[in-house]
């Protein structure tokens, strides 16, 4: 997620395209920032009535939707949350980065099991949430670090060689290996997407000038959200390829995405979510528009 800032200039970047013409598209969620399945549901988060990343206000809740369909179910699945934001799920434990803390629901019950409290490490920006090994990763914005949290409860700052601001989006589906968005900081499309070895401790970067959020990796790909600007309340869907020619294309999605973050990569219903938050919806793209024309 990207905080609410206005940005004096921004960076284009002259890219190749490939056009999506059959997305779908389900509103009526309140700054929605983040999307995870389970079984036969979809959970989203929303961060609540206003776009205020840090705020604890507890009007921030859990929305539960179809899988099949992306109807929903039940708006306010999880409620009295303050801001929630990445989300990751692990026997049925639905764990969600909520500003300065990590909080996980029993989904059958809906009773909270798990707490991981962030506030002493000094983060007040929990942002996104991937697997570790016996635990989980979780991203700290305004302090640009990655935590690796055990489902025991300890925490662990991971010392990381390299430069990134505003750690944002996580995937980690490779074997030692940490995808991560950065949406950048000064208020400037100075972020960057690339990759921490968690071997060697080290940042690689694959792309910089925007500012991203969201990240997923599908069939050796790397899929990107990228606010762009927030004056027009634009954002784009950006994929990149190592080692390819053309490197970074842009996907042009029939539906706008204004304030696109936290995208999940559906492999049952072979479908792309990319939540909206400034337009309140979430966006819905076939795996199939994503091929090469």
């Amino acid at each position: 997620m990207k905080a609410k800032f206005c940005l004096t200039a921004f960076a284009v970047l002259l890219l190749s395209t490939i056009y999506a013409k059959k997305t779908t598209e389900i509103n009526g969620f309140q700054n929605p920032e983040s999307i995870i399945a389970y079984k036969n549901h979809l959970f989203v988060s929303n961060t609540g009535e206003k776009l205020e990343a840090l705020a604890k206000d507890g009007d921030g809740y859990i929305s539960m939707l179809s899988r099949e369909d992306g109807k929903i179910i039940e708006l306010k699945f999880i409620s009295d949350l303050n801001s929630p934001k990445g989300m990751f799920i692990r026997k049925g434990v639905l764990y969600v980065a909520d500003v300065d803390k990590v909080q996980g629901f029993n989904i059958a019950t809906k009773k909270k099991v798990f707490e991981a409290d962030l506030n002493k490490y000094g983060v007040s920006y929990a942002n996104d949430i991937t697997r570790a090994f016996r635990g989980l990763f979780v991203s700290a914005t305004l302090k640009s670090v990655v935590f690796k949290i055990k489902y025991n409860g300890k925490i662990k700052e991971l010392k990381i060689k390299g430069t990134f601001n505003g750690a944002n989006g996580l995937d980690r589906k490779r074997i030692g290996k940490l995808a991560i968005a950065n949406y950048g900081n000064e208020n400037q499309p100075n972020g960057s997407f690339g990759k921490i070895g968690l071997i060697t401790k080290k940042y690689k970067e694959y792309q910089q000038s925007g500012i991203y959020d969201g990240i997923v990796r599908k069939c050796g790909k790397l899929y990107v959200t990228d606010w762009i600007n927030l004056t027009e309340n634009k954002g784009r869907l950006v994929e990149y390829k190592k080692h390819c020619k053309k490197g970074m294309r842009e996907i042009v999605l029939d539906k706008s995405i204004g304030g696109p973050s936290d995208i999940f990569a559906d492999k049952k219903t072979k479908l792309l979510w990319i939540p909206a938050m400034i337009e309140n919806k979430i966006v819905a793209v076939p795996f199939s528009d994503l091929k090469t024309k």
